[in-house]
């Protein structure tokens, strides 16, 4: 039965992928926001934050002179 609704609605898969590419795209203009301890938000949070975390620690690792040993 899955396989026949699939079949029947391929035609909205691909336009549908520019649609959510750009619903996607606005994402990154808002803050995120810590949700409650029992949140699936609160998890995707910190996984978030701290995916940030490493992004800057990359950057101030580029905008660092080479240490002499």
């Amino acid at each position: 039965m899955y396989i026949r609704w699939y079949a029947d609605n391929m035609w909205l898969f691909v336009p549908i992928q520019q649609k959510v590419k750009e619903f996607f795209s606005t994402l990154e203009g808002f803050p995120f926001q810590p949700g409650s301890s029992l949140s699936v938000s609160n998890v995707n949070y910190n996984t978030l934050r701290g995916a940030q975390a490493l992004k800057r620690l990359g950057e101030l690792e580029t905008l660092m002179p080479p240490s002499r040993q």
